[in-house]
């Protein structure tokens, strides 16, 4: 209990502490909302943020790969192929536990000493060849054709690492915070090679990009920042689209409360805004490309996760980049009619961004 107290009174020193962030980009918006709503002489209401959008769990990301289980009487067999050290690995206790990118160099390295052993099996003359032993490996390839994708997955978006990218505890997205494109182009490059090498992956490297996404927590940053700029100029929207342009300016000309709105215009939407969205489209736009590169390597996903994508992932309707586009374009438009109607288009005679 005494550590329950400490929690409850330390609560709003840190929201306190929020509350003074200034620089940050949900503090930005609120105010810029606020300035809107009093120069368009509106309520004043607070931004009740939506809340982040959440990465599927783990078992709803899943997707089963393949095992093989030699018995016993196999094992002789198998080392006909080289391959009873590596099933003894994965059968092993340790093996079980493996991280999906040790699994994923033991997929290969098996499916590499298995398509060899069979291509010299299916060589060998009728009089000698083992049809049983050449039958039971077809067998197993067939069965495991689909574990080498299924298990990129379990590296890829399966995996900690990138639930820790796409965390909807992340904070917004920073001026200096920029995507692992890197990271991401690398993998879409492994992916698309997912050919079988003959002594398996190069892990360091393998693990040091994923050790790179699970640091960096722009995926959910962006997301949390695209849904938080849709909100905020929906809202500023909202407020513009209310005023009664007749009273704003009568005769069409500039008004000293028409005035207070161009500063806002220049001073917090110009200023402030507009450069933080166009940021979120440029490195935004890029980070969706290059995370649909890596989907693209990877086998269907689960309905949980093709449903996540769509929303986080494809810019399609109903996404979050298409509810952005249609609020940027919609706060554009609320603008150009209120500074139009009043002369104070940029460009126009009236204007006057300099104050």
């Amino acid at each position: 209990m005494k550590g329950y107290r400490v929690l409850v009174l330390l609560l709003p020193l840190l929201w306190a502490v929020v509350a003074c962030d200034r620089g940050h980009p949900a503090r930005m918006l609120e105010d810029y909302a606020a300035r809107v709503a009093r120069a368009s002489d509106q309520p004043v209401a607070p931004l009740d943020w939506p809340a982040p959008l959440a990465y599927p769990s783990h078992r709803d990301r899943q997707l089963a790969a393949p095992e093989v289980r030699a018995r016993l009487l196999e094992l002789d067999d198998f080392n006909r192929c080289n391959l009873t050290q590596l099933v003894a690995e994965r059968n092993s206790i340790l093996g079980r536990y493996w991280p999906a990118s040790q699994r994923l160099d033991y997929e290969l390295r098996f499916a590499h000493r298995l398509d060899r052993c069979r291509t010299w099996l299916h060589a060998q003359p009728d009089d000698t060849a083992d049809p049983e032993w050449r039958d039971r490996l077809d067998t197993i390839a067939a069965d495991k054709a689909g574990t080498i994708p299924a298990v990129w997955w379990q590296v890829t978006f399966d995996s900690d690492e990138f639930s820790r990218h796409f965390s909807a505890a992340n904070d917004w997205v920073r001026a200096d915070d920029a995507p692992p494109l890197a990271e991401l182009g690398w993998l879409a490059a492994r992916g698309r090679a997912l050919q079988p090498p003959p002594d398996g992956l190069a892990l360091p490297a393998l693990e040091q990009r994923l050790q790179q996404m699970a640091l960096s927590g722009y995926g959910g940053g962006w997301l949390r920042s695209v849904q938080g700029m849709t909100l905020a100029l929906n809202r500023a929207a909202d407020h513009l689209e209310a005023i009664d342009l007749s009273r704003l300016c009568p005769q069409q000309r500039p008004t000293p409360r028409a005035r207070i709105l161009e500063t806002v215009f220049y001073r917090y939407y110009a200023a402030r805004v507009q450069p933080y969205l166009a940021q979120l489209h440029r490195d935004g736009s890029a980070w969706q490309t290059a995370q649909q590169a890596l989907l693209q390597t990877a086998p269907p996903p689960p309905p949980a996760f093709s449903a996540f994508a769509r929303l986080a992932i494809w810019d399609h309707h109903g996404s979050l980049w298409q509810a952005l586009a249609v609020a940027r374009e919609r706060h554009t438009e609320a603008w150009q009619t209120a500074l139009g109607h009043c002369g104070l288009m940029p460009g126009s005679a009236g204007a006057n961004p300099a104050d």
